[in-house]
């Protein structure tokens, strides 16, 4: 019996849809979409401003995408959750939710009756004490999602964690899914190598950069970066003094992270585009190391020892040998494709062969959605 996955990301500027057929063994991508939306539909937190046009984009996805299959699982963005490590007593029952209940109304910054939260015991402890990580987020957030889902026609199954989607279309150990996937990096390595270690997922989209660390079997630390692809874009559009869409052309075309700069050049577009680049990366990666400074303080003597790239905007060219140099680790790109089988019918393969790490997140959703 075939099990079919759907995944909806809503991003801040597009809709991104994929869907997976899981056969026996075997997974096959047998559809996607992409529905660019104006950036102004959803609000820096996630909030859906203008529902029509969300609902709108998701009944266009579902059409290009010929989804058939009306059940589907989302996700809110690392800025929009609020992901937490619990030490308590092992306990059960309504016992366990009341002291939940008031640790979520310690660390959340709004009222918690009007947030969502679930939560899942990671291990128990020799001591007599269990690790619970716990997911909280704004109920307005939530609902207006769901409402917009609802009103194209879909049934939500269940709403991940962004970082979740992200990190399940790498590898596949215990709640993150069932579907093994080669390391990035050519390497025998799987997720369960970070138990000494820790694993940076780097998701650079074009309003943010979302950072999260990977260690013992968890997200340890989600981190929001400002510097993204819109940000370098709109920078080389004002310096230049060019259309935001010559500048986009520019930065996919011609720019490159190890980019040489020769003097005699210095007043070509491809120079002067560079310089820009070269300060936001410089940006990103103090970003980076300030992040990787406070994992280590939280977790003594552990360091990041990998990052992997993930996202439109990691395709910048030479981008992961740059970080490597700068961050002192090894890094690769994500290959959210390496476990699926691509339907060879789709009329559109080439947006998603081309840059398949945008529909990462989507990917991941999808493969949640297999196992449901």
């Amino acid at each position: 019996m075939a099990h079919i996955g759907v995944g909806v990301d809503i991003g801040h500027q597009a809709i991104k849809l994929v869907q997976i057929i899981k056969k026996k063994d075997q997974l096959e991508l047998t559809d996607y979409a992409k529905i660019p939306i104006p950036p102004s539909s959803i609000d820096a937190e996630g909030l859906i401003i203008d529902e029509s046009i969300v609902i709108d984009a998701l009944q266009q996805a579902c059409y290009q995408a010929h989804v058939k299959h009306k059940k589907i699982i989302t996700a809110l963005d690392g800025n929009t959750v609020t992901i937490k490590h619990l030490n308590l007593p092992v306990m059960h029952g309504p016992k366990l939710t009341e002291v939940i209940r008031l640790e979520v109304e310690k660390f959340l910054t709004f009222p918690v009756t009007k947030a969502e939260y679930d939560w899942e015991i990671i291990r128990q402890h020799d001591n007599g004490e269990m690790e619970l990580m716990v997911v909280a987020a704004p109920s307005q957030i939530i609902h207006r999602r769901l409402n917009c889902l609802k009103q194209a026609g879909l049934k939500t199954v269940a709403i991940d964690a962004q970082p979740f989607a992200q990190l399940r279309s790498l590898s596949t150990e215990g709640a993150l899914g069932t579907f093994g996937t080669p390391s990035t990096f050519g390497a025998p390595d799987a997720l369960d190598a970070f138990d000494l270690s820790g694993l940076a997922i780097l998701d650079i989209g074009a309003t943010m950069t979302q950072m999260c660390i990977y260690y013992q079997g968890s997200i340890r630390e989600i981190r929001i970066i400002s510097t993204a692809g819109n940000k370098i874009t709109l920078s080389i559009a004002e310096q230049l003094q060019i259309s935001n869409e010559k500048a986009e052309a520019l930065k996919c075309n011609l720019g490159d992270a190890d980019y040489q700069f020769i003097a005699s050049e210095q007043e070509s577009e491809s120079y002067r585009a560079n310089q820009l680049i070269a300060e936001k990366l410089k940006e990103l990666v103090m970003e980076i190391q300030r992040s990787f400074d406070y994992f280590t303080l939280q977790f003594p003597g552990v360091c990041v020892t990998e990052c992997i790239l993930t996202g439109g905007g990691c395709k910048l060219r030479n981008l992961t040998s740059h970080l490597e140099s700068k961050l002192g680790l090894k890094v690769g790109r994500a290959d959210p494709l390496s476990p699926l089988q691509i339907n060879s019918k789709m009329t559109d393969r080439a947006t998603l062969l081309g840059n398949p790490y945008q529909f990462s997140g989507a990917i991941g959703l999808a493969l949640r959605g297999v196992e449901c």
